[in-house]
């Protein structure tokens, strides 16, 4: 595991297509944005591969927009 140091407005790219932005810091949160192709599923540890596989369209679209896709 890499782990590393930023601050807000700072990024750090993952090979040619997947970029994290760290957005903000407040306390001990830290809020991402995540640019990566479509065809990259892009899920959060507690939400199981099932869960998002059975997601809806409209729950697809909504991460998408969040996400910035």
């Amino acid at each position: 595991m890499l782990v590393l140091t930023r601050k807000a407005g700072q990024n750090i790219h993952i090979g040619d297509e997947i970029v994290v932005s760290i957005v903000r810091t407040h306390g001990g949160r830290v809020r991402l944005g995540i640019e990566a192709p479509r065809n990259v599923a892009i899920r959060r540890d507690e939400i199981s591969a099932s869960d998002f596989s059975g997601s809806t369209t409209k729950d697809r679209v909504v991460a998408r927009a969040v996400l910035g896709h």
